[in-house]
């Protein structure tokens, strides 16, 4: 930045041909050092130039002339520097094509896809859906966020579903009750469709046809990244458990009014529900409430509920009553 001697200077020197740092000094009442000074930041600025030889002849040069030769070199290099940006650039660019091709080959040819974002598994569910021939198996770790939802899931579910898709939906308990969700199974339910519940459910599955599978990362909830598992003996495998599971799993109050759960039918919330297996199975509080979703506290609270409703005294008791009273899945009587 240019001092206030110098933009003084400077002034002094526009439109004078001639002038000595003496005539500068008395002029302008500034120290004949300091005026020897500004003159020199004015000449390293460019705003001075004097005709070679003479140190009286000099002229104050205009400011866009000044800039445009103070800075030619920096501009030159700015210049350079974007020529070998735009090389780079094309020459990985030229690459493009070839990993792309490369990357589609290689997929073919694995056992797992990472798909990256929630973009890359909306089309695969898309492409998957359209291409299913005769299962679908699914695991929803989480409920339909509202009914509009719900009705749009269950447009496209229909039109599987008449094709001669079967589908089989494993959803955690505490959603029994959750509106959205049971209407969506109960749209389904005289298409074919099946949903039964289980107290925990850690991954989000969607198994098609018993050949290719997706399954979602476990922070489902802020995580779009999932895994396609093409491997044939690994998807059989997936659907062994999933098989499994479904048997001991508890089916969805699709047969019921709509103004009425089958938890309310039964006098239990389905998180009461959840904890009365957790008992059946002889179950800690701890590990009862990890099941449920629930902290020990409330689950405690709900045993006490249970206790209260069943008439019981101990856990046997209640155990006894809750079989007598058909409140206990079948797979836990087995």
């Amino acid at each position: 930045m240019l001092n206030e001697n110098s933009m003084r200077l400077y002034a002094f020197a526009i439109g004078k041909q001639t002038w000595t740092n003496e005539q500068a000094s008395v002029q302008l009442n500034i120290p004949l050092a300091e005026i020897a000074v500004a003159r020199e930041q004015l000449t390293e600025h460019h705003l001075l130039h004097s005709t070679a030889g003479s140190e009286t002849t000099v002229t104050a040069t205009p400011p866009d002339v000044a800039v445009a030769t103070l800075l030619a070199d920096d501009v030159r290099r700015v210049h350079e520097l974007q020529l070998g940006i735009a090389k780079h650039r094309g020459e990985m660019l030229a690459l493009l094509p070839l990993y792309r091709e490369m990357k589609a080959a290689a997929s073919e040819g694995s056992h797992v896809e990472i798909l990256q974002d929630g973009a890359m598994v909306t089309k695969y569910l898309s492409e998957a859906s359209r291409d299913v021939a005769s299962e679908v198996l699914a695991v929803q770790p989480t409920p339909i966020s509202n009914v509009e939802r719900a009705k749009s899931s269950a447009l496209k579910d229909i039109e599987l579903l008449e094709r001669g898709v079967k589908r089989r939906t494993l959803r955690r308990s505490r959603d029994r009750d959750h509106p959205p969700t049971l209407h969506l199974a109960r749209e389904l339910a005289p298409h074919g469709a099946e949903h039964r519940t289980l107290p925990v459910l850690p991954l989000r599955v969607m198994i098609f046809d018993r050949t290719s599978a997706l399954i979602s990362r476990p922070d489902y909830d802020h995580d779009f990244t999932a895994i396609v598992v093409h491997s044939k003996d690994l998807v059989v495998s997936l659907a062994a458990v999933f098989d499994c599971i479904w048997d001991a799993a508890t089916p969805m109050p699709v047969d019921l009014p709509k103004s009425q759960t089958h938890s309310e039918a039964r006098g239990l919330s389905a998180v009461q529900s959840a904890v009365l297996d957790g008992m059946a199975l002889g179950l800690t509080d701890e590990a009862i409430a990890a099941r449920a979703g629930v902290s020990v506290r409330t689950c405690r609270r709900h045993i006490a509920s249970i206790f209260e409703y069943l008439g019981a005294e101990s856990r046997f008791q209640a155990g006894a009553l809750a079989a007598s009273k058909g409140l206990l899945r079948p797979a836990l009587l087995a």
